[in-house]
């Protein structure tokens, strides 16, 4: 019989998986919490009726999608089977250097916007921070 103990740093201490751009905080109700880097992926859908879908990839294939609706305005936020709508997305918010064109780049603004379970309607995520998504022009 071995026993031991092994102390492991946080990602965030270790430089090749360290996020290089601005990240959000993911905190669960019990006390844990990791950091959400869309690193691995980006991209924007135009659907109809104004409706546009970003999504962002870290690097381990989890996604964060954010719907805005015509006025620019957070309508939808998902990840993993957590999500929000409409006005349970408070604190969530996005700016674009150039609103007029679709495609510039795209900055999304978390403070303390709860997620929700679909089945017991409880918040199971915070998420505080923002997200930058590139030009795609």
């Amino acid at each position: 019989r071995v026993s031991g103990r092994l102390a492991v740093p946080a990602d965030d201490l270790l430089p090749g998986l360290a996020c290089g751009a601005p990240s959000v905080a993911m905190n669960s109700p019990d006390g844990s919490a990791h950091k959400f880097c869309g690193q691995g992926g980006a991209g924007v859908e135009i659907a109809d009726g104004g409706l546009r879908h970003y999504r962002f990839e870290d690097a381990e294939g989890r996604s964060l999608a954010i719907s805005v609706n015509g006025e620019r305005r957070v309508t939808r936020i998902e990840y993993g089977g957590l999500a929000c709508s409409d006005s349970a997305c408070t604190g969530a918010s996005v700016a674009a250097l150039t609103p007029e064109s679709e495609l510039s780049e795209r900055s999304f603004f978390f403070g303390r916007t709860a997620l929700y379970d679909a089945r017991s309607g409880r918040a199971q995520l915070l998420l505080d921070g923002s997200l930058t998504l590139p030009s795609q022009e």
